[in-house]
């Protein structure tokens, strides 16, 4: 397979800035491909309710958010090699959990508690993500998360400044550079799931408690693990694009859950996955997740349903003034 970074505009664009020629045929399989230089904006929206019975918190929470990344390639490399520069374009978030209650819109400059500073200094920053033989091999960029004295976490807006976080964004470049297909051949019927390895970069601080096994699907993200299914192709903005029909993966992971409690969880969906340049053109998913068990010797029982939209757009160049 050869990953030699990604081409992130929608067909016409690409097809106006010369990238993509004539020439080019959709291929039976999945590859990224592209060129240093390659741009586009990806919009993430989420939103989640939760309810809760017995154990630390009962009642119910809802959690919204939308985020718009700018992906561009920084460098691309033969041998599966590649360099991308991403910055946080605008991030909305509200949560509302009873007493507990965070909004912060980045459209908004100023105000805000402590969160919303955390959260505007990390947008300031541009992320680099480095892919090494299809898998994350290094995020840098984010600030040094520092917690107070005595360790004890402000839990106010604490699903906000998860959002914008290396945890965040690697999850969803899963979903954005659509990891789970990534250089397979595409058989009608077939299933597709993303193997968790070692190799991912989050997986190495899994003993300070930072990898990705900690914590998926925290604030409604239902989508964090899904089962692909190839359907077929179709036509999407003049482009081809391979259709996949989406399921929770209920897979049992390496290692085991023992001390998770039992949770039943149902996806269904849609992903449509540019034949050209093996991204994500759309994804859209709705999940529900029922858990139960115990905690400090109280019995608990959690229910939560969520939904998430990707899409995808060409970077808007500044117009010419006229004089």
């Amino acid at each position: 397979m050869r990953v030699c970074g990604i081409s992130l505009c929608l067909a016409f664009a690409l097809s106006a800035a010369g990238i993509l020629n004539a020439e080019d045929k959709p291929s039976s399989k999945l590859e990224w491909k592209g060129q240093k230089g390659d741009a586009a904006l990806f919009s993430v929206q989420r939103n989640s309710t939760t309810e809760s019975q017995g154990g630390q918190r009962e009642g119910k929470s809802n959690d919204e958010s939308e985020i718009q990344y700018k992906i561009q390639v920084a460098e691309s490399k033969d041998g599966g090699n590649c360099e991308l520069k991403i910055n946080y374009v605008s991030v909305k978030s509200k949560q509302d959990a009873g007493d507990r209650k965070f909004e912060f819109d980045s459209s908004k400059k100023e105000g805000g508690d402590e969160t919303a500073t955390a959260l505007r200094e990390a947008m300031g920053r541009q992320i680099t993500v480095k892919i090494s033989g299809g898998k994350i091999s290094e995020v840098t960029g984010f600030p040094e998360v520092t917690r107070p004295e005595g360790g004890q976490r402000n839990f106010q807006g604490f699903g906000a400044r998860m959002l914008v976080s290396r945890r965040g964004l690697e999850q969803d470049l899963d979903l954005i550079l659509a990891r789970a297909v990534q250089g397979q051949a595409l058989e009608k019927g077939k299933e597709y799931r993303l193997a968790r390895e070692e190799g991912d970069a989050a997986a190495k601080d899994r003993g300070q408690g930072q990898g990705r096994g900690q914590g998926r699907g925290m604030f409604g993200r239902g989508d964090s693990s899904l089962l692909y299914k190839y359907e077929g192709n179709e036509e999407v903005g003049g482009q081809a694009a391979a259709k996949f029909s989406l399921a929770a993966d209920n897979t049992p992971r390496p290692g085991g859950d023992g001390n998770r409690p039992a949770t039943e969880r149902k996806s269904e969906g849609k992903a449509l996955v540019s034949i050209k340049d093996g991204i994500l053109l759309k994804l859209e998913v709705k999940s529900e997740s029922k858990s139960e068990g115990e905690f400090n010797g109280n019995s608990f029982k959690r229910s939560t349903s969520s939904k998430t939209v990707i899409s995808r757009g060409a970077v808007t160049k500044p117009k010419e003034a006229t004089v």
